[in-house]
């Protein structure tokens, strides 16, 4: 039988973080958690992936002129587009967290 111990739920980042940590390096992830160190630790990568995937999405729709006007003028593709570039920032952090 598998030992995987559920922890609380800190948000999307903290949760990617701890599953890939406790399935690529259970060790590390058990002696963390053993420790408790893995809470706090799973606490600042969600503020810092938060922060770093707010700044990545602003940066992107202001780069690919993603406007207010488009907004006005054509929310469906205004809404198709912030969704996409959400949707790229996502996988980019993904594999940053992850690898």
């Amino acid at each position: 039988m598998e030992n995987k111990m559920k922890i609380a739920y800190q948000g999307l980042w903290a949760e990617l973080k701890a599953h890939c940590l406790q399935a690529e390096h259970p060790e590390t992830f058990q002696k963390m958690l053993r420790e408790q160190k893995l809470s706090p630790y799973l606490e600042r990568i969600e503020e810092e992936y938060s922060s770093k995937f707010s700044a990545l999405v602003e940066e992107t729709i202001e780069r690919e002129q993603i406007t207010e006007d488009l907004k006005a003028s054509d929310p469906i593709e205004w809404v198709r587009s912030v969704n996409n570039i959400r949707s790229k920032v996502t996988e980019i952090l993904r594999e940053e967290l992850c690898h």
